[in-house]
């Protein structure tokens, strides 16, 4: 039990601090500004491939997760690494790919990972490169199984279908 509250903490921490200091980055104030990249570029520096660890570990324990009823941790894990993408180098998440594409199949989970898959795909790459992903993944096979009704009005699906076609 205390793992689990420990690794929730830990993942709600990061969502804050994406929230409070990356997201902020944009402010006028030139000094807060400065001390909030500071503090990102600090963050991204020392921490951040422990935190990439603790994601895959969350991610491949998604079973054990899954069968104590814990599967908002995943959702957290998921949530925290969508945001990370955007700002780390995106090689820390790679290994993660072929469990976000099995998440997909997930209904509480597929959301999450298909904003995860949307991020990774986003972040700046080459259009073979994005195309090549995309096809290596069957993303557009496995979206093709998603709930009709989910497909409608869910935001991340028709972004990665956008980014797919």
């Amino acid at each position: 039990m205390g793992a689990r509250m420990l690794i929730g903490f830990v993942l709600s921490a990061m969502v804050e601090f994406d929230r409070e200091i990356v997201e902020q980055s944009g402010e006028k104030d030139r000094a807060q500004s400065e001390r909030r990249r500071e503090i990102k570029d600090g963050l991204r520096d020392e921490v951040v491939n422990d935190v990439a660890q603790l994601l895959q570990q969350v991610v491949e324990g998604q079973p054990q997760f899954k069968a104590l009823g814990a599967d908002r941790i995943v959702a957290k894990a998921l949530e925290v690494m969508e945001k990370l993408i955007d700002w780390t180098n995106p090689e820390l998440f790679v290994a993660n790919l072929p469990r976000l594409v099995g998440f997909l199949k997930d209904p509480i989970l597929q959301t999450a990972s298909a904003k995860c898959i949307y991020s990774f795909i986003y972040k700046g790459m080459e259009p073979l490169v994005k195309l090549q992903l995309v096809a290596r993944l069957d993303l557009v096979g496995i979206l093709g199984e998603w709930d009709p009704s989910l497909r409608a009005q869910d935001e991340a699906f028709s972004q990665i279908v956008a980014l797919s076609s």
